[in-house]
């Protein structure tokens, strides 16, 4: 009997003999229990013999080993797994609410359960049983009041004050006049009436997986894998809603409870290893990140097998950071064994595998192999195509990594065309905002970037942003982020009042909400600060960047926050007229990313070529050439001709080269530019148009003043028909115009150009934006030249207006502006008027200007 179930070291008779019930003929009439009268604790009784086999039944007949070798941890063994069956059958939390909001509680009920708590709610028969067994109470208040009576709630609070148990009620508002049952008035009620159901998922979540936490650690210790579980939902939930501090510091007490337990520390550390890995990428430390999942995938072999999935699972986590950290050869290798070990366990077929697969190609597509990368990525597409259908989950997400592989290659038209469709799959799929869709369309967004913010674009991220806080709530990291994307993309586009007002309000929110050093808020300083910047409110966004500034101070020297915070700053010392401190800035810059980087990297790249062009504002044009040169060779050989670096670099070069002489190399550098762009890009492309208006401007200047005005035309009139005729772009492209036709001897039309774009762009951008600003200072000069004086002084006193409310009055623009107001003032005799600006211009001149 015993051989069907008894271990194979396991004697038959040494089984049979811990089995043995011994007959007590006093207790065999049933009348009274030998395990309540005597107990279990005296081998001789019938009770120990009762709860052996009691523990056999508990153990499904398993284990008997351990019967042999140790009886008494077989029992305590099997005592505790029915405790724990006993407690899986409560529910962390019980939701209840009436039937005029079922909607709501049911969406409340499954957010609670994808931050893994254990729900009961009132969808399901016999309410107060469910209810008895609910460690938390979250009840739905209406002006009508809630679901459950005051008898209920008291049952629910008095039973578990009987059993000492801490438990919590959290009353939500749902009703404009709810209001919280008197009987629970003392626990924090939750206004939920503009909040979404994962917004106030958050806020049960969070004491409740704490208290599951406690409750565990309690009972079986740091090193249990169910109390490990609980301390990952906790970490991660504190990560989501943006308390970075709070998950450190708890990450961090987990550390300490595990380090001096050599025994189990392999199986514990590789957890929490985890949960620092996903805090430093939270945290956007890509570095540390990356570290971390090198000590995780090493500590993995410690304790167990190495042949599982959990290990091809370890290295695809691995080969995630080192993409993030550009580290592409080795996320090769990490990825390669991760799918063959896959295929091994699983079978080429399985959806594991193939999204090891994805994996592959995507790192093959940032690391520059393009063309290997398409091949693979579209067989792959193909092949989940056929075998799972055009709509599947991974389908689609080939389709999207494939999308950004042609974007990455230049095919632009092609990976737009691609992504466009997975957002009208995801989109038409749910009849409700989805996570997923949200990602394809913010993703389509960001390759619309890549060439120009477009109107499209823009719609892109308003409709993100709204669905974000459909679903999160507004504080929400990700909503916050949406926010910020949406703001830059109105900016980019020309409307920038808009984008000022979102920008501000946001950022105010993400300061109430997020912890110091949150990325979303760092980043939310940055935006603002961009945003400012090209709405011409350069002091204030300069504050902004200032208190952006305060908040990386605390991070790495060189941590990828605090460099692109202090890139931020030095382009609006740029714009401010304070080189000199931007120099210092962009070398400081270029330091950290050659020290971490390398000098080869994108980054490093871009921050040479950010330092080129300060130093050929500061009029270091050799230094400038030099620098410029080395980021061209680089960057060329890397990413090829149309990377918008190389573009932006030679643009730039060819500047340089014009300014020292070397003409003739200068013009052939940007008809260069100009023709790859327009193969590659089209000629309708802003960045060929931008490439056309550099030439034409350069052209002017050698006094080819015919050729010049015929692509400066061209450029605008392009613009004009793909930008709008009130784009940023289009107006300084009219404004370059007018000044073409002043050069070519056509002083009259070069007026009337100039004095309608600075009409429009007062209205559109305001009179006092930069852009605004330097096309009167050019009208200024033709009306001058027309010897128009009256309107010429009304220009010239506008634009010194304007740049002393920007610079300030000791800002070198500033002080040009009113020494050509000095001249004109001379010039029609008001001597006057002259000597006041005089005057003026010593007092700026004696003040330290403020950077």
């Amino acid at each position: 009997m015993v051989e069907t179930f008894k271990h194979v070291e396991v004697a038959t008779s040494d089984l049979l003999a811990q089995l043995r019930i011994p007959h007590v003929a006093h207790w065999s009439f049933g009348e009274r229990l030998a395990v309540i009268e005597e107990g279990t604790s005296d081998p001789l009784w019938i009770g120990h013999a009762f709860e052996t086999l009691a523990a056999v039944v508990a153990h499904r007949t398993e284990r008997t080993e351990l019967l042999i070798g140790n009886r008494e941890s077989y029992v305590d063994t099997a005592r505790s797994q029915r405790g724990r069956a006993q407690k899986a059958r409560d529910s962390d939390v019980f939701v209840a609410f009436a039937r005029s909001d079922a909607r709501f509680g049911r969406a409340l009920a499954r957010e609670l359960r994808q931050r893994g708590l254990r729900v009961a709610d009132d969808a399901g028969p016999v309410r107060l049983g469910r209810l008895r067994r609910a460690r938390n109470l979250a009840i739905l208040v209406d002006r009508d009041g809630s679901s459950m009576g005051d008898i209920e709630l008291e049952q629910f609070l008095s039973e578990h004050a009987a059993d000492r148990t801490p438990r919590r009620v959290f009353p939500v508002l749902r009703g404009e006049h709810a209001r919280t049952p008197k009987i629970v008035s003392r626990h924090f009620a939750i206004d939920a009436r503009d909040s979404p159901p994962s917004a106030v998922a958050d806020r049960i979540a969070m004491p409740a997986l704490w208290q599951r936490f406690e409750e565990l650690l309690r009972e079986r210790g740091i090193h249990d894998s169910a109390t490990l579980t609980a301390a990952g939902r906790h970490a991660s939930l504190l990560i989501d809603v943006g308390e970075l501090d709070d998950a450190r510091t708890f990450i961090e007490e987990l550390e300490s409870e595990i380090v001096d337990d050599d025994a189990q520390y392999s199986f514990a550390g590789y957890e929490v290893l985890g949960l620092r890995a996903t805090l430093c990428q939270a945290g956007a430390d890509r570095l540390a990140a990356l570290e971390v999942r090198r000590r995780q995938l090493a500590s993995f072999d410690q304790f167990r097998h190495a042949d599982t999935r959990a290990h091809a699972d370890a290295k695809l986590a691995l080969a995630d950071a080192l993409v993030d950290a550009n580290q592409y050869d080795e996320a090769l290798t990490q990825v390669t064994e991760a799918h063959a070990l896959l295929s091994h366990l699983l079978g080429s077929s399985a959806l594991k595998t193939f999204d090891a697969q994805l994996s592959f190609g995507r790192v093959l597509a940032h690391s520059g192999d393009s063309e290997q990368a398409l091949d693979l990525l579209t067989g792959l597409w193909n092949e989940l195509e056929r075998k799972f259908g055009a709509t599947h989950k991974l389908t689609l997400k080939a389709q999207s990594t494939l999308a950004e592989a042609r974007c990455m290659a230049g095919d632009l038209a092609g990976g737009l065309r691609l992504q466009r469709h997975v957002v009208e799959v995801r989109t038409a799929r749910s009849d409700r905002v989805h996570e997923l869709a949200l990602e394809a369309k913010a993703t389509l967004a960001d390759m619309l970037e890549a060439g120009e913010a477009t109107d499209e674009s823009v719609a892109l991220r308003e409709s993100v942003a709204d669905g974000y806080q459909q679903l999160r709530g507004s504080a929400r990291p990700e909503t916050l982020r949406a926010e910020f994307a949406h703001a830059r993309a109105m900016a980019a586009t020309g409307d920038t009042g808009r984008a000022v007002d979102l920008v501000r309000e946001v950022l105010e929110i993400a300061v109430d909400h997020l912890s110091y050093s949150h990325p979303v808020r760092i980043d939310g300083y940055a935006a603002a600060g961009a945003v400012l910047r090209t709405a011409g409110l350069l002091v204030e966004a300069a504050e902004v960047l200032h208190r952006g500034e305060e908040a990386v101070a605390r991070l790495d020297v060189n941590h990828p926050l605090r460099l692109s915070m202090l890139d931020e700053i030095a382009t609006t010392q740029e714009r401010r007229g304070y080189f000199e401190g931007a120099r210092k800035l962009r070398e400081q810059i270029l330091i950290s990313r050659t020290q971490v980087l390398g000098e080869g990297h994108s980054q490093t790249l871009m921050a040479m070529s950010h330092l080129a062009m300060t130093l050929a504002a500061m009029g270091d044009f050799e230094a400038a050439l030099r620098l410029d040169e080395r980021v061209v060779s680089s960057a060329q050989l890397r990413f090829g001709r149309a990377d918008e670096l190389v573009v932006r670099t030679k643009q730039h070069l060819a500047q340089t080269l014009d300014i020292l002489g070397r003409t003739d190399e200068a013009e052939w550098l940007l008809v260069e530019v100009m023709r790859t762009l327009e193969n590659d890009l089209g000629e309708a492309h802003l960045e060929t148009q931008r490439a056309r208006l550099t030439l034409g401007d350069m052209l002017m200047r050698r006094g080819a003043h015919e050729r010049a005005l015929s692509e400066i035309r061209r450029a605008a009139e392009v613009m004009r028909a793909t930008l709008g005729p009130t784009h940023p772009e289009t107006f300084s492209a009219d404004a370059l115009l007018g000044v073409a036709l002043n050069y070519a001897g056509h002083p009259e039309a070069a007026e009337s150009e100039l004095s309608t774009t600075f009409e429009q762009m007062a209205h559109v951008l305001g009179p006092d934006h930069p852009r605004t600003l330097s096309t009167a200072w050019a009208w200024f000069g033709v009306l001058r030249t027309l010897a128009r004086h009256d309107e010429a002084l009304e220009v010239i006193a506008a634009v010194v207006a304007g740049r002393s409310l920007l610079y300030g009055d000791t800002h070198p623009s500033t002080v040009d502006a009113m020494q050509k107001q000095v001249e004109l003032l001379d010039e029609i005799g008001d001597r006057s008027g002259a000597e006041a600006i005089r005057r003026r211009i010593a007092v700026a001149m004696r003040t330290p200007p403020l950077v």
